[in-house]
């Protein structure tokens, strides 16, 4: 494989540019929250005790349930197994032997503690052990987890500084009663000058004698004590070990000492562990490595020496020396550079994977992998590569998998890898990437060439088994292999009389592809031609480019395909032939302009089961079913798009494409699960629109459409589950003929002052979860919604932002509908009666005086007449 040089002053730039990265890097609910140490050690055949507390926002109930798992050491979080299970004060065990009768309760669920007692520690109970606790209705957090260490039995610190304080002062004043017995007894039978020398010499053994004693006291020796020994395994990691440990069981196959203080490698501490297959002394402070270090070690096959500063080793230009069984080798992170790499892989004849990233490698050269011939997979991502010489790979004819991203590669001119399979070349500079002309069938599987600069599609090799290829992130214009007329017509000459299409096409043979990405690129239009060759495509992504128009027809079919992203371009035209598309099942639509369509594309694809059609200008036309003529039916249906009859579709998203008016039976015949027609203000639902949709729709979503009527009953629709009504304009809801299936209903948002009495009883039957804020709900009005709100089964999620309001004194007061109370209620209804009577009383008595008034004008009228007759 060659790489194209550039002039030294790009280079120099290049080099720079490299010190600067970018690293780029809802519903509200209530959860248990767990917590427990991340570590705990305990020695072997002892009890030690697992930790778990846990807090809850509900009184902690009989049904309150405590569940231990655990997950041996080196498995995946999916193997773990039950253990414990304590609930209504019962404990009962797990289903695993190993646990029989040796996990006990040592908590107290009112005291918010779940922990358990281990019985008889033993070496195979090392692993992950996962506490979780469930107190109906809050929710179930994420499980505590914490790591357990079992040690040899008397390695753990203990607590002894009185121990020590005690021992340490009885010595010292043992020996001042020793010394002043000593000088009494010298002074007598000495003469002065003997005496002072004596004397002196006496003290300084004195001083030795303490020192000795309180190093020995205050500084016990550390040998095995703080290993960690799983079967064959020792773990001595994250100790801050500055040697290797001594005393180690004999026969190890894996040693882990990452994560220390290391800073040599000698014959000493490392030769009389022969045994061992896996050595990890990742992310220590190692500078020297004595040669021939790993020579006896011939059982030696994984090595990790990450994260060190193998650098300033690598400065002394000696190798060190022969890696005679190691399979694998991780140096990455040691800061090597150019040359370096070959002092530890010149003797390394059964190396397979090699790891060199985040190195500061420029250049790899012709000799770098001579004395590792074996390789098969070699990662060089996260280095500055500016070069790589002509015949760097050739010599490595089992290399199968080569990451070189997160580099500084400008061009790839003459690839000629053939035995390679998995090829990353992402995050370069690359500007082309073209395959020597050669009749070899290659082998390579993955190729990824995403966010680089290439401006025109890829060569390839003319015989590959591509599968995967991703262009994504690129500055592609067009899908041709080259830009200018003259490069097109040497195109021409040098592939395509080799192609099996009798060299009138221009397009290269991707017969194995399944996934191809060119999102996020400039391209204006794809020619169907394109695709004639890939008859095992399965997954198309050409999202975020600028494609006006797209079409698939009988010539190139795309029967394969189970996924179509076109989202996101400049899409006015869509059309798709007969039989073609027959296995697409997700067709991403959303961000374009498709205002115009084809009454029915969508009927064409037999498989489709979802449909992503948001932010476009679509309207929706009737179905052929005739329904009784309404308003709706006089309107101009022209270019509307049908989806009905489309048995196969299960989800449909039609938000933000301004519709105005649902037709009745829009989605007749086709078994739709999810609907989501929000963000389309002002649209008009007739009462049948959903018709046929009774057996199907779990998910409806009318949030933000202004709607201030719910003309159509939700209750027919039986299996409906979840409904979103949020930011409408919606007063109240409609009475249901028949008992809704409703678990989650979000009313956010809306004018809705209370919900009536049998709409409430309705719903507390079957709803779980509901959303009422933002709404100008009334405290009193309803006492059975207050209650629904307050103490039944329904979680009110958004409980903490519901407000109501009341009036108290001729003003309007808000609070929390958590705060009100029955007897507040009581209180207002009792003065509202109270204003009623009044009310009432006068507007009786004005009554009567009226009347009195019209009887008294009467008898006066007839008294008059009498006394004129």
């Amino acid at each position: 494989m060659e790489l194209r040089r550039t002039n030294p002053a790009c280079n120099c730039v290049l080099l720079c540019g490299i010190t600067l990265c970018l690293i780029f890097g809802i519903n509200l609910t209530f959860a248990i929250e767990l917590y427990a140490p991340a570590e705990v050690l305990v020695e072997n055949g002892t009890t030690g005790i697992l930790k778990c507390s846990f807090k809850s926002r509900e009184v902690i109930s009989s049904a309150a349930t405590v569940i231990w798992s655990f997950s041996p050491a080196g498995s995946d979080a999916g193997s773990a197994v039950s253990i414990f299970y304590y609930t209504s004060a019962n404990h009962y065990p797990g289903s695993v032997a190993q646990f029989k009768d040796r996990v006990k309760w040592a908590g107290d669920l009112n005291k918010k503690d779940a922990s358990v007692h281990l019985i008889e520690a033993q070496f195979n109970d090392n692993g992950t052990y996962s506490c979780a606790v469930i107190n109906p209705p809050d929710i179930s957090g994420t499980a505590a987890q914490t790591q357990l260490k079992v040690v040899i039995k008397e390695s753990l610190p203990q607590d002894n500084t009185a121990v020590v304080v005690a021992a340490v002062c009885g010595a010292v004043i043992g020996l001042i009663l020793i010394s002043v017995v000593t000088c009494l007894i010298i002074k007598r039978h000495q003469t002065t000058h003997e005496y002072e020398g004596t004397m002196a010499a006496y003290l300084w053994l004195v001083l030795a004698i303490v020192s000795d004693v309180a190093e020995s006291l205050l500084h016990p020796s550390r040998q095995l004590s703080q290993c960690q020994v799983v079967q064959d395994d020792v773990y001595c990691n994250d100790l801050n070990l500055r040697t290797v440990p001594a005393k180690l069981p004999y026969g190890i196959q894996k040693l882990d000492l990452s994560r220390n203080l290391l800073q040599n490698l000698t014959q000493e501490v490392l030769s009389i562990y022969s045994t061992v297959h896996h050595l990890n002394l990742h992310s220590n402070k190692i500078q020297f490595i004595q040669p021939g270090l790993f020579k006896d070690m011939t059982n030696l096959q994984v090595l990790d020496l990450s994260s060190n500063y193998l650098d300033v080793f690598a400065v002394l230009k000696t190798s060190i020396g022969p890696l005679a069984a190691v399979k694998r080798l991780d140096l990455s992170g040691n800061g090597l550079y150019t040359g370096m790499t070959d002092l530890f892989l010149s003797e390394a004849p059964e190396l397979i994977n090699l790891s060199l990233n985040g190195n500061s490698i420029t250049k790899v050269g012709k000799d770098t992998f001579c004395g590792s011939l074996a390789l098969r997979n070699i990662d060089l991502h996260n280095n500055v590569i500016l070069e790589i010489d002509d015949g760097a790979f050739d010599s490595l004819i089992h290399l199968s998998e080569l990451d070189l991203s997160i580099n500084s590669i400008t061009c790839i001119t003459d690839f000629n890898l053939s035995q390679l399979k998995v090829l990353n070349l992402s995050r370069n500079s690359m500007e082309c990437f073209q395959t020597t002309d050669s009749d070899l069938e290659y082998e390579l599987l993955y190729l990824d060439l995403r966010e680089n600069k290439i401006h025109y599609f890829p060569v390839l090799p003319r015989k590959n088994k591509l599968m995967y290829l991703d262009l994504s992130r690129n500055r592609l214009m067009s899908i041709n292999t080259t830009g200018t007329a003259d490069e097109m017509e040497h195109f021409r000459d040098t592939f395509v009389p080799h192609t099996q299409s009798g060299g009138t096409s221009l397009h290269q043979d991707l017969s194995r592809l399944m996934y191809l990405n060119m999102s996020y690129n400039q391209i204006n239009s794809i020619p169907q031609s394109f695709f004639c060759s890939m008859v095992s495509l399965e997954h198309l992504n050409i999202s975020n480019n600028c494609i006006r128009t797209f079409s698939v027809d009988q010539e190139s079919p795309l029967n394969s395909l189970k996924t179509l992203d076109l989202s996101y371009n400049a899409l006015q035209k869509l059309s798709f032939g007969e039989n073609t598309l027959r296995l697409l099942q997700e067709l991403f639509l959303q961000g374009n302009v498709l205002r115009n369509m084809d009454s029915g594309p969508f009927q064409r694809l037999p498989s489709i089961r979802g449909l992503h059609l948001q932010q476009n200008y679509l309207k929706v036309c009737p179905s052929q079913r005739k329904p009784p003529q309404t308003d709706h039916n006089s309107q101009d249906l022209s270019g509307c798009v049908s989806f009905a009859s489309i048995p196969s579709l299960h989800f449909l998203n039609l938000s933000g494409n301004s519709i105005e008016v649902l037709p009745p039976y829009a989605f007749n015949g086709t078994m739709l699960r999810l609907l989501d027609l929000s963000l389309n203000p002002g649209l008009d639902i007739h009462q049948n629109s959903f018709s046929g949709l009774e057996n199907f729709l779990t998910h409806l979503s009318l949030r933000e459409n202004h709607i201030t009527e719910l003309n159509t009953d939700l209750s027919l629709l039986s299996s409906l589950k979840f409904v979103d009504l949020s930011t409408n304009k919606l007063s109240t809801l409609p009475l249901w003929n028949k008992e809704p299936s409703i678990e989650s209903l979000n009313l956010q948002n809306n004018n809705l002052v209370t919900l009536e009495y049998d709409t409430v009883v309705v719903l507390e039957r079957t709803l779980k979860t509901l959303y009422m804020g933002s709404n100008p709900l009334s405290c009193c009005s309803n006492p059975r919604f207050l209650n629904m709100l307050q103490r039944s089964n329904v979680v009110v999620l958004d409980i903490a932002t519901v407000t109501c309001h009341y009036m108290e004194n001729s003003e309007l007061v808000e609070l929390n509908i958590r705060s009100v109370t029955q007897e507040q209620c009581q209180k207002l209804d009792s003065k509202s009666a109270s204003i009623i009577v009044i009310v009432v009383m006068a507007l009786v008595l004005i009554v009567v005086l009226v009347v009195l008034s019209k009887v008294c004008h009467l008898r006066r009228r007839n008294l008059n007449s009498s006394f004129r007759a």
